[in-house]
């Protein structure tokens, strides 16, 4: 999804302590082979898998960069997104340098948030698992609304995607671990206000409407015909408004001077 992939490199250009990117292996591994699909997965045969998948991914892009002359050494971190699920319905799971987010069981019932709400939410998730050891694991239990609650079921994670809250305790660990600046940009980032309005095209909401996807309607992992139509009338509102103001005017200024040629 073209949108989605922007709203994930948009958030680059917002903060600089963690920076995403995109890959396409042409051969795919057996770990992308497995998750590929809806179909459910056992989460420990995924987990079997993600050594392998490191080292596949770290060479392909160090001999990728030999063949073409590029130096930029590949990411610490890999995050698979897939619309698959985990037989035992967890959304997510880590080993090493690589971590899976399993979407399959998102409804379009559990928005809002909207599904690229989610997928940017545990993507900044897993960003901050990677920079700071405290975090890179299930931390607290409560659901308080915080980036880091344990959520069992997908469901639950709908509170700190809505929130983007760090509490006291996970922004102190973060600070532990060297990263005093984590959790503001944690918080910026989630609650979303550099996107701006959709109806302008300057700005990054603006940029995924044009990709047909309008974050103020549009609930699901693409739009339905009902949110196209919503948006369309959302965003050409204000200038159908103008452009009525405006032929009324001109109506009522010829009406008026038909009124005056009638009386001569």
């Amino acid at each position: 999804m073209g949108a989605l992939q922007y709203l994930i490199l948009a958030m680059n250009k917002e903060q600089s302590l963690f920076q995403f990117e995109f890959y396409n292996f042409r051969s795919a591994p057996l770990l992308l082979r497995l998750l590929r699909g809806h179909e459910s997965v056992d989460r420990a045969q995924a987990e079997e898998l993600m050594p392998d998948f490191a080292s596949f991914a770290s060479a392909y892009i160090e001999i990728s960069n030999i063949q073409i002359g590029l130096v930029e050494r590949p990411p610490g971190q890999f995050v698979v997104i897939s619309q698959c699920c985990f037989s035992d319905h967890y959304y997510s799971t880590r080993r090493d340098e690589v971590s899976v987010l399993a979407l399959g069981d998102w409804k379009r019932t559990m928005a809002p948030p909207s599904f690229v709400e989610f997928v940017q939410a545990l993507l900044v998730r897993e960003a901050v698992g990677a920079m700071c050891p405290s975090l890179g694991g299930s931390v607290h239990l409560g659901t308080k609304g915080c980036l880091f609650d344990f959520t069992e079921d997908l469901t639950d994670v709908r509170q700190k995607v809505l929130l983007g809250h760090v509490c006291y305790h996970c922004r102190t660990l973060m600070t532990n671990d060297g990263q005093p600046a984590l959790a503001d940009t944690v918080i910026s980032l989630l609650n979303r206000e550099w996107l701006g309005l959709s109806a302008d095209p300057r700005t990054p909401a603006g940029v995924m409407a044009s990709l047909r996807y309008d974050l103020f309607t549009n609930k699901g992992r693409k739009e339905t015909v009902r949110e196209q139509f919503q948006a369309t009338l959302r965003q050409e509102g204000i200038k159908q408004l103008a452009t009525t103001i405006v032929t009324l005017v001109v109506a009522a200024f010829l009406f008026v001077l038909g009124l005056k040629t009638g009386s001569r």
